[in-house]
């Protein structure tokens, strides 16, 4: 921070997600669904193979700290 006023563009996009259960019996949102959404957080034009690729980088280092079982509960856990 410099103290002076901004130039040039301020505004940036953000993403927004509305989950509602519009029908009776939907799916809910589990966590893993969640963390699909970090993926496009920033980055808007990202393939669905870079999507996948960054979930499964997020899905490994959750492995790697709890193990395969307590990762895959976790991601499985309604929000």
């Amino acid at each position: 921070m410099t103290g002076k006023p901004v130039q040039g563009e301020r505004a940036r996009p953000i993403q927004m997600l509305i989950w509602y259960p519009a029908r009776k019996g939907g799916e809910p949102v589990r966590y893993g669904d969640y963390v699909r959404t970090e993926a496009t957080d920033e980055a808007f034009d990202r393939t669905a193979a870079q999507v996948e690729a960054q979930v499964a980088t997020v899905r490994k280092e959750i492995e790697t700290r709890l193990g395969a079982a307590p990762a895959a509960a976790m991601l499985a856990q309604r929000m």
